[in-house]
């Protein structure tokens, strides 16, 4: 079980770097405690065969190391800055009291337990307190497992305050040790699916602010266009109106006409937008092939015929 954990948060931390997320976004940092996780669980899993001051004590530091940072990157998603002092002093904690209890596992499994604990609530306390976050379904996904992991923790702490073992050791494969190996496992692999439903869910967001936006301007461009685009089309038509000489009558004719075509096109514009949106209603309008074909003619005669 210790070294499914490890070989799945490398593994995670791997694909992280590999897909190059924004790192901004809190991604950078989960990979980092991903890795801290990885070295943690593989030194773990090696004890007997080094040191107990690497077994034990630095690879607990680790575990502290990686709560440490998802705390860090949650934080620095929803902009907010890091609490250098929260995410410092669990970790000399765990380090001191671990070198301190380094013989007795009991009080090792305590300090952990109780410690991991706490880190586990100051996350779950950031997502409870982000007001972006409460309707998120990848952040209600990470409260969710960390909520659980410590809940387990806390539960496994009272046990062995309750009832101190006797020196059984970590790899003996006891129940307690190999459930909190395989919540663990489940925890890593539901925050990092928060992390990229919380990246995907603000994509998502931000793509539809700037088709928002970009709504917006089309339609204030266009109202600025067709209210001078509208005067020149009445002023050719009030002029058609006066019985304008033959050659003044079919330049009118044309700006009348072109400005109808630009009006058009404009038109059209803000139907390939509307249409981006999802708020294009079907319309029946009538439709004069003749006309159109006519309309093209007077504005094209001009440059036909200075080509011919």
């Amino acid at each position: 079980m210790l070294v499914l954990v490890c070989v799945a948060s490398a593994a995670m931390a791997l694909a992280i770097v590999l897909v190059r997320p924004t790192w901004r976004e809190g991604m950078g940092l989960w990979a980092l405690g991903l890795t801290a996780n990885a070295l943690a669980y593989a030194l773990l899993a090696m004890r007997g065969q080094i040191s107990a001051w690497l077994s034990v004590v630095l690879a607990n530091t680790f575990l502290s190391l990686t709560a440490a940072l998802l705390l860090a990157a949650v934080r620095e998603f929803y902009k907010r800055p890091l609490p250098y002092l929260q995410m410092a002093l669990p970790v000399l904690a765990t380090a001191s009291l671990i070198a301190l209890f380094l013989d007795d596992y009991s009080a090792r499994i305590q300090v952990t337990s109780f410690v991991l604990a706490l880190q586990m609530g100051l996350v779950v306390r950031v997502l409870q307190q982000s007001q972006e976050a409460q309707k998120k379904r990848g952040a209600m996904l990470i409260r969710v497992a960390l909520g659980a992991l410590a809940l387990l923790l806390l539960v496994r702490g009272l046990w062995f305050v309750l009832n101190p073992p006797s020196a059984d050791g970590l790899l003996r494969g006891d129940v307690a040790q190999n459930l909190t190996s395989l919540v663990v496992y489940v925890v890593l692999v539901l925050v990092s699916l928060g992390f990229i439903l919380l990246t995907k869910e603000r994509s998502e967001e931000t793509n539809l602010r700037l088709a928002q936006v970009k709504s917006e301007f089309l339609a204030t461009m266009s109202h600025e266009i067709r209210t001078p685009l509208n005067a020149i089309i009445g002023l050719a038509q009030m002029s058609l109106r006066r019985s304008p000489l033959p050659e003044q009558q079919g330049s009118l004719e044309k700006i009348q006409h072109a400005g109808q075509h630009l009006l058009g096109v404009i038109n059209n514009i803000l139907d390939f937008s509307r249409i981006e949106g999802g708020f294009l209603p079907v319309e029946a309008v009538p439709f004069a092939p003749q006309q159109l074909l006519e309309d093209v003619r007077v504005l094209l005669a001009d440059k036909a015929g200075e080509k011919a």
